[in-house]
């Protein structure tokens, strides 16, 4: 069962890396607090943009932040309107545009210096390369599960023909976790 397993999880994965001479913006899908979302940056028109789910963006009446509400309208983060560049002193003022649904967000820097192209492409890879690595360690921490429940049957079986039932869980989570913090 365990080898099964194995080929079908490991058959399941074809994906490409992005590279920054094949893509112009980089994308970033994730979940937090229950909203899905989309993260674009675009490094050549400066832009990073994001599309929720549920819930809605709202600039807070100062305009010094952003919040992000769920449906209920409770408050899930506040994403300050300045930020600080590698290399350059000093903050920047982010420009929020906000769309009529509430649910997307686009920050334009004020302001800001433009970058070289080399730097540009350099943080376009950076963001594609955290999204690669998160879907790295899932993947190992789904293969350290299977091995975990494995090596959890056969070592419950020894001690108990019963030993294998909560072997198997066990063993999953700590191959799971020694999976995931796998580099």
């Amino acid at each position: 069962m365990t080898i099964g397993s194995l080929a079908v999880t490991a058959g399941a994965v074809h994906a490409q890396p992005v590279t920054a001479s094949t893509a112009t913006s980089a994308t970033v899908n994730g979940s937090d607090d229950g909203v899905n979302h989309t993260i674009v940056l675009d490094p050549d028109a400066g832009t990073v943009s994001t599309v929720i789910d549920r819930g809605k963006f709202q600039v807070t009446p100062d305009g010094k932040a952003v919040t992000v509400t769920d449906t209920a309208g409770d408050v899930l983060a506040r994403i300050p309107m300045a930020v600080r560049m590698i290399d350059h002193e000093g903050k920047y003022a982010l420009m929020p545009t906000v769309g009529k649904s509430g649910r997307t967000l686009t920050l334009t820097p004020l302001d800001a210096p433009i970058q070289p192209q080399q730097i540009r492409d350099a943080a376009r890879a950076q963001f594609a390369d955290q999204n690669a690595d998160v879907l790295h360690h899932q993947y190992n921490a789904g293969v350290g599960a299977l091995i975990g429940m494995g090596a959890g049957i056969l070592i419950g079986i020894w001690f108990l023909l019963n030993g294998a039932i909560p072997g198997a869980p066990v063993g999953a989570g700590i191959g799971a976790l020694i999976g995931y913090a796998l580099p």
